[in-house]
């Protein structure tokens, strides 16, 4: 019927009312529609994980005048996986013009055994009205449900995978040397389902974390992987062997996969650790700087050679520094696991009376400084363990023979600290025996602290000594202000010298002039410590080593030795002539050394030993001599 006809048939109606004819009722009309207003013949689900919902609504319409009544009602056979709501198995009023919004939730149930792919679920809902032209209107439901799926990979090549969909896999990391680093292995995590599948976590077992594999990446869990089949979260492994021999483990991942029953998915992992190797350690003198200031240094020395197979090089001495090196390179301290990153710990083993120490060098972990005092063997030893526990050690033993023809070394000890000085006097015209008092202090006779220690140290002002001239000069004395090579050297115990304060005074002298005597002598000088007040010597504790009571206070007991060195042979050799000096202002003459001539080089490649006498002076000879003298606030003076 068209507009004209229904409009006449409204007028045909309104005539008979007013002709007293009977009253026509208007049938309700209905419309099943989606939200949009379109017709709807069916709903379609989209992929929906078993045990999870799904919802789709649609709306009823009311298209006359008057209300309309509906119900719903779901059927087919997968019915029970769809509901309605609301549930209109009664009529539901819909006003006139208004519409009822209906929601329809698919709720897939997860099947035993679980399918291999989705599965379809389709049912009808039957929409029943009051409109007589549709009394009732089907809609086709239509659902896919799909378990998640977890599959794990490795891409073994570049352009190949193994995955665990396939069968098992294990991850070969091939032989690794001992913490060295294998290639990263590219792990693939990947969801082959329709559905979301949420990842839990990711993790390696105690075995293969004992063993040293990694997960390069940070990822945090859980995460998603979307419900797009093959998507994927790529990562890699690295083996980091913390063992050697074969290493396995496993990698594994948590996920709502419902065929893992909540057990991770597994991967085998598996390497092969090499032994660790074992490190080596090198030692070598890298220079050597000469009391005399002069220096040698690569390529003059060899450190990788042993002094003695370089013949142009003078090995060093007393008062000589050398500087030891462990060398980091290839094969030379160097280690397969660590390479050239090691910890050095270097020791020294002195010769008996030694204080020397060695002192790193700045910037160098590697180098070490020693300045020898004392004549005797020194060993320097470097050390290292490796990451893997394993060691390595090198040494050096250097013997420092003194270099001049002659050389008198002192060292003393004491239960508090004291000042002994070394005085070396030179006697040309007198006979051994000659008493040398006469010519202590002489500024022309005699080399001590004041007149022959180094000339850098003598031109820095440290120690000056008024009214006397800067050195003594026995080689050239026509030639004032200038040191010979043969002059006396002395390295005194003072803060400036080169042996920092150690109880030691060590004089050197090259070329003897022939006939002379050279008397050697040890001073008391001053008592830096006191053992308390006194009135006599018992009042002072001898066993502490406060013995003597001077001046109204107890003095410490020095006791010294004298080495003696003719042209780097000691004389009486381990057995030093001892001595014990009281009090200060005490002189003992410590012995006389009378020399002859030099040693003579031979054609035949030989050489006669030099010729020479020496008396030492020991307690039981009575060599004992005190001068007059007074102790002062800075001292024992020496007056000549």
């Amino acid at each position: 019927m068209g507009r004209g006809s229904k409009a006449a048939s409204v007028l045909l109606l309104a005539a008979g009312c007013c002709r007293g004819g009977p009253v026509q009722s208007v049938p309700p009309a209905t419309a099943v529609e989606s939200t949009g207003g379109q017709a709807l013949t069916g709903l379609n689900f989209p992929a929906t994980a078993f045990g999870a919902t799904a919802a789709q609504t649609f709306q009823v319409v009311s298209q006359s005048t008057v209300d309309a009544h509906v119900s719903v009602a779901i059927s087919g056979p997968k019915a029970a996986l769809f509901t309605v709501s609301p549930a209109a198995e009664s009529p539901v009023d819909i006003p006139s013009g208004g519409a009822q919004l209906f929601t329809v939730t698919y709720a897939p149930l997860l099947p035993n055994p679980i399918p291999p792919g989705d599965e379809i679920d389709t049912a009808t809902i039957t929409v029943t009205s009051d409109d007589p032209q549709h009394p009732s209107t089907l809609v086709a439901l239509t659902g896919r449900a799909a378990a998640q799926r977890l599959d794990l990979c490795w891409a073994d090549t570049p352009t190949s995978q193994q995955c665990l969909s396939d069968g098992g896999v294990t991850v070969q990391f091939g032989t690794v040397a001992f913490q060295g680093q294998s290639q990263p292995q590219e792990i693939d995590v990947v969801n082959r389902s329709d559905v979301p599948l949420q990842i839990a976590s990711l993790a390696l077992d105690g075995a293969a974390l004992d063993a040293g594999f990694q997960i390069v990446e940070h990822v945090a869990t859980p995460f998603p992987l979307s419900a797009t089949s093959g998507e994927s979260e790529v990562l890699h492994l690295l083996l980091v062997p913390r063992q050697s021999g074969a290493l396995a483990g496993t990698f594994e991942v948590t996920a709502d996969d419902p065929r893992l029953g909540g057990k991770p998915a597994v991967l085998a992992l598996a390497g092969n650790g090499q032994p660790p190797g074992q490190p080596s350690a090198c030692l070598g003198i890298d220079a050597i700087t000469y009391a005399d200031g002069h220096e040698i240094v690569p390529p003059q020395i060899d450190p990788a050679q042993s002094l003695s197979a370089q013949p142009g090089v003078v090995p060093p001495g007393p008062l000589d520094t050398a500087t030891f090196t462990a060398e980091t390179q290839t094969g030379c301290s160097s280690d397969p696991q660590d390479g050239t990153n090691l910890h050095f710990q270097f020791a020294l083993a002195g010769p008996p009376g030694s204080r020397a120490a060695l002192a790193p060098v700045s910037g160098h972990p590697e180098e070490q400084k020693l300045t020898f005092d004392v004549a005797g063997l020194y060993t320097v030893t470097v050390s290292f363990t490796d990451s893997a526990g394993l060691t390595a050690q090198a040494s050096v033993t250097v013997d420092a023979v003194p270099h001049d023809d002659l050389s008198f070394e002192v060292s003393w000890q004491s239960p508090a600290p004291v000042d002994l000085d070394l005085h070396l006097v030179r006697v040309p015209d007198a006979g051994p025996g000659s008493d040398p008092r006469p010519l202590a202090g002489s500024p022309s006779a005699d080399c001590y602290y004041c007149n022959c220690l180094p000339a850098a140290d003598e031109a820095s002002g440290a120690f000056p000594c008024v009214g006397y001239p800067s050195f003594v000069d026995w080689g050239a004395p026509d030639d004032a202000g200038v040191r010979d090579f043969d002059d006396p050297l002395l390295a005194a115990q003072f803060e400036y010298a080169p042996l920092r304060s150690e109880p030691l005074d060590i004089a050197n002298l090259s070329h003897p002039e022939p006939g002379a005597d050279y008397d050697v002598l040890v001073h008391y000088f001053v008592a830096n410590a006191v053992g308390g007040p006194c009135g006599t010597d018992t009042d002072c504790d001898a066993d502490a080593g406060y013995a003597v009571c001077q001046s109204g206070e107890c003095l410490p007991v020095a006791t010294a030795q004298l080495r003696t060195f003719v042209e780097g042979a000691e004389l009486d050799a381990g057995a030093p002539v001892a001595l014990e000096i009281p009090q200060t202002c005490d002189l003992w003459w410590a012995g006389t050394l009378h020399w002859i001539a030099s040693s003579v080089p031979l054609p035949d490649g030989g050489a006669l030993p030099p010729q020479f006498t020496f008396t030492p002076h020991r307690a039981a000879d009575g060599g004992y001599l005190t001068i007059a003298g007074s102790l002062g606030p800075a001292g024992c003076p020496l007056t000549p």
